[in-house]
């Protein structure tokens, strides 16, 4: 699993500066920050789906 994840990394690195050398480095920049911004985003709708989800359940049984 490590080999795998480092392999992945250097793929990913060198993504960027093939992407870098056609684009600018400014607009690789954008996109990556954009791309973390939506990561983190979507990691919170996550957690509070999940936490939504565990809340609703124990009002039900709570009731019961």
């Amino acid at each position: 699993m490590k080999d795998h994840t480092f392999s992945l990394s250097i793929i990913t690195l060198l993504l960027f500066v093939i992407a870098a050398h056609f684009v600018g480095l400014k607009t690789v920049f954008t996109v990556l920050v954009v791309g973390v911004v939506l990561v983190v985003l979507l990691v919170l709708l996550t957690m509070a789906v999940l936490a939504f989800s565990a809340w609703f359940k124990y009002r039900k049984n709570r009731r019961r």
